[in-house]
């Protein structure tokens, strides 16, 4: 389970409305993160890298429907396994930061069973 301080305080992270329930959780291809309020994506379908035009920030920039903080779930080949960013602004272009990195998900396939059950917010 990963835990995730959520408000507007120092050290804490703006998810959408900042409670402590996951409401909006999205997992699948780009159209179906792409939502308002999604508060956790998780893509699936493809994987990201640390530039470029298949970068993780790019791929957040293409969220233009989610306007408020979000983390993002994405299998990154640059860093071979999965990683956890946070970005205040989605629709804005840049921003995102690396929080959280999960070496032992080596595999694009193994982010298919993440779930909202697998994120705790307080």
């Amino acid at each position: 389970m990963l835990r995730f301080d959520v408000g507007t305080g120092a050290n804490e992270f703006s998810l959408g409305n900042n409670n402590t329930t996951v409401e909006n959780f999205k997992a699948g291809n780009n159209a179906t993160i792409n939502f308002a309020r999604t508060e956790i994506a998780v893509k699936t379908d493809a994987s990201v890298t640390d530039g470029g035009s298949t970068s993780f920030q790019n791929a957040i920039n293409s969220y233009t429907n989610i306007t408020t903080g979000a983390l993002f779930v994405f299998h990154n080949t640059d860093l071979g396994h999965a990683a956890v960013y946070y970005d205040s602004k989605p629709s804005a272009a840049g921003g995102a930061v690396l929080v959280a990195e999960f070496d032992n998900i080596k595999l694009l396939g193994s982010l298919g069973s993440f779930n909202a059950g697998d994120f705790l917010l307080i």
